[in-house]
């Protein structure tokens, strides 16, 4: 199975095939123009068969009709005795072997209607018994009142007498007296038509070949096999032998036409046909030539090409094949490197090849990418060793910042009049966004959100740079914002990767409910209160670490107890679904709405559920961080 998929035997195959179909297509055309060829050849031999038939029976029956047309004209015109009659008769016979009896017959047209015949029989005498049976023949000829005009050939028959296919031939001459015949003189002579089957059997080439002659009215003169009699005509013979086309050949020939076609001949074989007529006795002579026959020298002719090109096709198969193995065989070894190669085997040794064509040229660049994949190999491993140092190093400052943020929130607001809670997600290991929570004094709660430009270590060093300015900062309600100019000042010195961040402090007294904030362009807050939501858009200034020296404002508001205040990064509002569709504010204040009765956690759980429905496992792009404080 394998040697049957090599190249060697795929290759040797497809030429050898194309070089097979060709060769066919030769052999196939070369039949179909030579069977052409054939079929026009014995259409043309079939053809001269027939007027070679026809030429013969015209010389023949012509070298009858002659003497017949002389001895009815000198009867007519010098009105001889019986006797002398009874010599020219002898003396015609003598001249013909065929004649086997020949008459003259005179008829008086007169009052008396007087009839005198004459009869001369060559090999029986002139009983009075042949003498009678004659008669009736000849009458039977002549039956028509008319007297006959011109001289004819009768339709064969069997004559009793001579127990033979018989045939005559008349010449009749009338003499008229002022314009009316008186008299009406009938030579005649009558041959057997042994000669005719002879002369139609001498033109056969082979046992296949017949021919036949028939009448006007589609009676054979010669039959075309010993199984009809003289009794069927052609249309009899083609029902018993129910063919068709014999039918059409009869219409044809008892036509008078000369043609050729194609027909099923009396053994059903398909043949080829050319008739014609006897111009003397409207006879029809058809010649059939069997086209098995015909082409059975072309059939064994292509049969032995085609065993011959077998023959050849699988000597060349060989030689191909066994030149290919040892012109591909170095390809088989350049395989057998390649497959170490691929299993791991980067020093497998390469063949020798002596050859400057493109198995050199193959092997060259195997060689090729045997080294370079050792060097590719040797970079990938120390890459590898590289990106697992780093991924190590990212949890572990992942671990860092997650660390640096305050998680425990229930015990934060233990015993306080508040509730609290944060969610955060970086979009890779470590993020830029922010929050924190700290107590400044036992009822000042301190809270701060913010989102770094960018993400990755160098939004996660700048969010550590900020939440520690945030922690030792000088915060108190009425210095607030100079507390965050300061930080914004502290950020944008040595800042030149032009790094900054958006950011929300506030300060809320958790038992008057009076909270100061300042906003550095961050997200404006939301306040649930009394069932309803509100944006919180006073207080907005410049994000910090744009610029410096930057004026901020601060805002201040009462919460009441059951107020909640929610605060975002925009990481949330930016979330994508796999329709490219965001998560949008929209969403964000429907799901806000209805949590006035929730606590802060159970919010932030509700927001988180409703961005990881909506995205639906799409990759996250940004930083998602949520705080929420509620008065209690």
């Amino acid at each position: 199975m394998k040697s049957r998929n090599s190249l060697a035997f795929r290759l040797s195959l497809t030429i050898l095939s194309v070089v097979l179909l060709i060769f066919v297509a030769i052999v196939f055309y070369n039949y179909a123009v030579s069977k052409k060829f054939l079929i026009e050849d014995a259409k043309k031999d079939t053809e001269a068969a027939v007027r070679l038939i026809i030429s013969q029976i015209e010389d023949a029956l012509n070298t009858l009709e002659n003497p017949v047309g002389l001895l009815s004209e000198f009867t007519a015109n010098n009105d001889p005795d019986s006797e002398m009659i009874n010599q020219l008769l002898t003396l015609l016979a003598a001249r013909n072997q065929a004649i086997f009896c020949n008459f003259v017959k005179i008829v008086n047209h007169g009052e008396s209607n007087k009839e005198t015949i004459i009869h001369y029989l060559q090999k029986h005498d002139s009983s009075h018994k042949i003498t009678e049976y004659r008669d009736q023949m000849i009458n039977s000829w002549l039956k028509k009142d008319s007297p006959k005009e011109i001289p004819f050939w009768t339709e064969p028959y069997h004559d009793k007498q001579a127990n033979e296919r018989s045939i005559a031939y008349i010449v009749p001459t009338n003499i008229r007296t002022a314009g009316t015949i008186t008299k009406s003189i009938y030579a005649g002579i009558i041959i057997n038509l042994n000669w005719l089957q002879e002369l139609i059997g001498d033109k056969k080439s082979n046992t296949s070949e017949y021919s036949f002659i028939i009448t006007r009215e589609g009676y054979p003169v010669s039959k075309p096999g010993s199984e009809f009699t003289y009794q069927d005509n052609i249309f009899d013979i083609s029902k018993k032998l129910n063919n068709p086309d014999m039918i059409e050949l009869g219409k044809q020939m008892m036509s008078g036409a000369s043609s050729s076609m194609e027909v099923r001949g009396l053994q059903k074989y398909k043949s080829v046909v050319y008739f014609a007529p006897v111009p003397s006795t409207n006879w029809s002579v058809a010649f059939i030539f069997p086209k098995f026959e015909l082409f059975k020298n072309l059939y064994f002719t292509t049969l032995k090409l085609g065993i011959a090109g077998i023959i050849g096709f699988l000597l060349i198969l060989a030689t191909t094949l066994y030149i290919l193995k040892r012109m591909i065989s170095p390809l088989r070894k350049l395989s057998d490197a390649a497959r170490l190669i691929g299993h791991g085997n980067l020093d497998a040794e390469m063949p020798v090849i002596n050859t400057r064509d493109e198995v050199y040229i193959l092997k060259d660049s195997l060689e090729t990418m045997q080294k370079e994949l050792r060097t590719y190999i040797k970079n990938l491993v120390q890459s590898e060793k590289y990106k697992e140092r780093t991924e190590s190093e990212l949890k572990v400052a992942q671990h860092i910042q997650m660390g640096y943020l305050k998680q425990d929130f229930t015990g934060f607001s233990k015993d306080k009049p508040f509730e609290i809670a944060a969610a955060i997600k970086p979009a890779r290991h470590v993020g830029g966004d922010f929050y924190d929570y700290f107590m400044l004094d036992g009822q000042t709660l301190c809270f701060a959100i913010g989102d770094v430009a960018g993400k990755g270590v160098p939004a996660a060093l700048f969010m550590a740079v900020a939440l520690t300015l945030v922690r030792s900062a000088d915060l108190s309600p009425k210095s607030l914002a100079d507390a965050v100019g300061k930080i914004n000042n502290h950020l944008c010195k040595q800042n030149e990767s032009a790094v900054f961040t958006t950011f929300c402090i506030g300060l809320l007294n958790v038992y008057n409910g009076q909270m100061v904030f300042c906003n550095a362009g961050h997200n404006y807050p939301y306040l649930i209160k009394d069932n309803e939501l509100f944006e919180l858009h006073s207080a907005h200034g410049s994000a910090l670490g744009a610029m410096e020296n930057v004026k901020y404002k601060t805002g201040t508001m009462l919460l009441t107890p059951e107020n909640m205040l929610v605060l975002y990064t925009d990481g949330i509002t930016d979330a994508e679904n796999r329709k490219s569709e965001f998560f949008g504010k929209q969403r964000l204040e429907d799901i806000l709405r209805t949590g006035s009765d929730h606590t802060a956690a159970e919010m932030i759980k509700r927001i988180n559920t409703g961005i990881k429905k909506f995205t639906s496992g799409q990759d996250q792009f940004d930083d998602l961080t949520l705080l929420a404080i509620k008065l209690k």
